[in-house]
């Protein structure tokens, strides 16, 4: 094996270093293999996914606002009546009569 400083190795060669070295050491551990924890990591801090857009119905019964969903809908979305659940986001929408609007 050549030896090289760390300052000589090109990027790409040192993290192939680095990721061969992670998986010998934890081989026989049980932990995860280096691709997989780099792609678990990367998931962690990539950004938010483009916006999802769920549109709800919304008919006024008497002075009482009621939300539908429709029957395909993200997990993690919630309506009854006048609230709004997206996981832990509770929106609660309360009808003004038009002269304070």
């Amino acid at each position: 094996m050549e030896n090289k400083r760390i300052t000589d190795i090109e990027t790409a060669e040192f993290d192939a270093l680095i990721d061969a070295f992670i998986e010998r050491e934890t081989e026989d551990t049980g932990e995860l293999q280096a691709p997989l924890f780099y792609e678990t990591l990367e998931a962690i801090f990539q950004n938010p996914a483009d916006a999802t857009t769920v549109e709800l119905q919304a008919q006024v019964v008497g002075s009482e606002l009621q939300l539908a969903l429709p029957t395909s809908t993200p997990p993690g979305v919630e309506v009854h009546d006048n609230e709004i659940k997206v996981n832990n986001l509770r929106f609660v929408i309360h009808l003004m009569p038009s002269e304070m609007v």
